[in-house]
């Protein structure tokens, strides 16, 4: 059975065209739907870059609550960037999230989405977390270069022009996400789950599904869980390796690479230990015209997003 591809991509950041990697890449999404990138800057220290940002779930209760979303949180400002609590009520997962967007924020005119699309975003104090602010937005800065130079290694093994992308890739936006599963408490319903256990005694945390956007790069503590589901309908763990991502395809490649880069269906299974894991989830900006998923048309790509989750950048009632 075909396993998980590692590529060492240290020649892609010593020249964007080096094209020695092209190949391996693109068979890795076309059969895999997915491989494990290490060699970028920062590999090394990777797991305790990782560790330092995901310190922000051990602050204080208090403190997480002032960068809560509104609907967390009344009275707070932000609707879409910042922290999400552990869920009181049945839900999908079980987790706590911090969300951090561009920064600066990028413009998003003419949307019902506008206000939240284009907030700031929320930071612990830098006496409460020193160093962390910075951290993050060198992570993200980090992810971003490494779609950048993907994106276009990709379309060039597929006998595609690397250029094809350049409209998704260029600018900054995309999402980093810190995610926190503690154990799940005994009782707590998880929405949309099978409750059976797999041979570990893991079940599954977070249900399969498909990113939006373009490529989505993920950290994993040595807990794992992460599966990808290839093209031949297989799942397959990916393993925790150090120095090493995580990389999968949203939904907005396949229009322009066609089936060999369809988004990847991915799931997470644990619930029997405490679990860390960070996403950053590459998007273009919310200007940019795209070519939409399953022929909705060419939209920009905010009205895209607005319209797959219409509620969930709009303001509180």
């Amino acid at each position: 059975m075909t396993e998980i591809a590692l590529i060492n991509i240290a020649p892609l950041f010593r020249d964007p065209n080096d094209s020695t990697l092209d190949y391996q890449i693109a068979e890795a999404f076309a059969t895999t739907s997915g491989l494990l990138v290490t060699g970028f800057p920062g590999y090394k220290t990777l797991d305790g870059t990782a560790h330092q940002l995901q310190s922000f779930f051990a602050l204080p209760e208090t403190v997480k609550r002032t960068l809560a979303l509104r609907k967390a949180q009344p009275g707070n400002r932000n609707l879409y960037r910042g922290f999400t609590p552990l869920p009181t009520e049945p839900h999908w997962a079980y987790n706590e999230i911090f969300d951090m967007g561009p920064e600066p924020p990028l413009p998003a005119p003419g949307l019902p989405s506008t206000a939240a699309f284009e907030e700031s975003n929320v930071w612990p104090d830098e006496a409460t977390a020193p160093g962390w602010q910075h951290a993050m937005t060198a992570y993200g800065a980090l992810c971003r270069r490494i779609i950048s130079l993907m994106v276009p290694a990709a379309l060039r093994g597929l006998g595609k022009p690397a250029t094809a992308g350049a409209h998704l890739t260029a600018g900054r936006n995309g999402v980093l996400r810190l995610l926190h599963y503690p154990v799940v408490p005994e009782g707590f319903e998880l929405l949309n789950h099978d409750p059976e256990t797999d041979a570990q005694g893991r079940r599954m945390i977070t249900r399969e599904h498909v990113d939006t956007g373009v490529l989505s790069i993920l950290w994993q503590d040595e807990k794992g869980g992460l599966q990808f589901q290839g093209r031949d309908g297989l799942w397959r763990e990916v393993p925790k390796a150090p120095g090493a991502l995580s990389v999968h395809c949203g939904d907005l490649l396949e229009p322009i690479g066609g089936p060999q880069l369809a988004g990847t269906p991915h799931r997470v299974l644990g619930g029997y230990s405490d679990r860390c894991s960070i996403g950053y989830f590459g998007e273009p900006e919310f200007e940019t015209l795209i070519d939409t998923p399953h022929d909705q048309g060419r939209k920009s790509y905010g009205r895209y997003l607005t319209d797959q989750f219409p509620t969930r950048f709009l303001q509180p009632a």
